[in-house]
């Protein structure tokens, strides 16, 4: 989670070795980001709590990365039997909505994946999920590679449109 990361109490591995995300990140020298964060923070911080933790987990990345390329990737939906008042499906919407809107007023990109693991209750598909909560299978996975497959072919064609 965001937080989690924010107190150093969850690192990205490089080379054998955990580091925070902004110094495995700065180590690896990579230009660009994907990241999908928020589940654990939006069920205990709420929407407006979370997306503060945005603001400052992405600023350390800035910090030390100045040139990152920022991917935000949508939170997906919970299983329907798993929702409740803190962490349901509708908080999960609106969430990713505020999620869009940070992403355009700050110059990152937003990866919509969640609809791609939704049913017709707005809820994730059952077959994507493990435990009747919120974690995936592995076909779920392979719909989240497609996801991002799609976003990928999205951009490529936006951007052969830009350069006719």
């Amino acid at each position: 989670g965001l937080q989690n990361s924010i107190d150093g109490r969850i690192g990205l591995s490089y080379q054998g070795k955990s580091y925070r995300p902004e110094d495995a990140l700065a180590l690896a020298g990579k230009s660009k980001l994907f990241v999908m964060l928020g589940f654990n923070d939006l069920a205990v911080y709420g929407i407006d709590g979370t997306m503060e933790r945005w603001v400052i987990f992405i600023d350390r990345i800035l910090e030390k990365n100045p040139d990152m390329e920022i991917y935000i990737q949508s939170c997906t939906p919970v299983h329907k039997s798993s929702e409740y008042n803190r962490l349901n499906n509708d908080i999960i919407d609106e969430y990713n909505v505020q999620l869009a809107q940070y992403c355009r007023e700050n110059g990152y990109h937003f990866v919509n994946i969640a609809p791609y693991f939704k049913d017709f209750h707005n809820s994730l598909v059952g077959e994507y999920c493990s435990d009747a909560r919120m974690h995936i299978t592995y076909d779920g996975a392979l719909v989240w590679e497609y996801a991002l497959k799609a976003y990928g072919e999205e951009q490529l064609r936006n951007m052969e449109g830009e350069n006719q």
